[in-house]
């Protein structure tokens, strides 16, 4: 830091009498050096250096999990998906042998207990469908998920 000083004045009783005037000018520079701080410059280094590394295994860490996370719900997405082809074949299934069932009702040789079974399975097996396929949507919800995070 540096400083400046100027001052013009008089001595006497006069306002400006000219013979008296004196002019004064200062100046200087305020310096500081630290000659004793090296040692916790060094050391707030250091210790950063620390921090930088500690951050960086932290996240190299964070990003391996993601990836192992990422592949076990992937594969749990595959195999829902494998469900809910087989659960869809299985409706095309129930609903054919429901149509069978209900024609048969209609021309007397199944009874009504027959058709009340092949609906009770047609439902069920409706029911598994859509159950399979919520499945499938929530686990590509959490695949979307995990890479969003894996971006940020």
């Amino acid at each position: 830091a540096g400083f400046l000083q100027y001052t013009y004045g008089g001595e006497g009783a006069d306002a400006f009498p000219e013979d008296e005037l004196d002019s004064t000018f200062f100046g200087g520079i305020n310096l500081s050096v630290p000659i004793w701080s090296s040692g916790a410059r060094r050391g707030a280094y250091r210790e950063a250096i620390s921090d930088q590394e500690i951050a960086l295994l932290q996240y190299k860490q964070r990003k391996e999990e993601l990836v192992a996370e990422l592949s076990t719900v992937v594969e749990e997405y595959r195999a829902a998906i494998d469900i809910y082809k087989a659960n869809k074949k299985t409706l095309q299934l129930a609903d054919e042998s429901y149509r069978i069932a209900l024609s048969s009702f209609k021309a007397g040789s199944a009874s009504q207990s027959q058709l009340n079974d092949a609906e009770l399975q047609l439902t069920s097996t409706k029911r598994r469908t859509l159950e399979s396929l919520f499945s499938v949507n929530l686990l590509l919800a959490r695949i979307e998920k995990l890479i969003a995070k894996d971006i940020q």
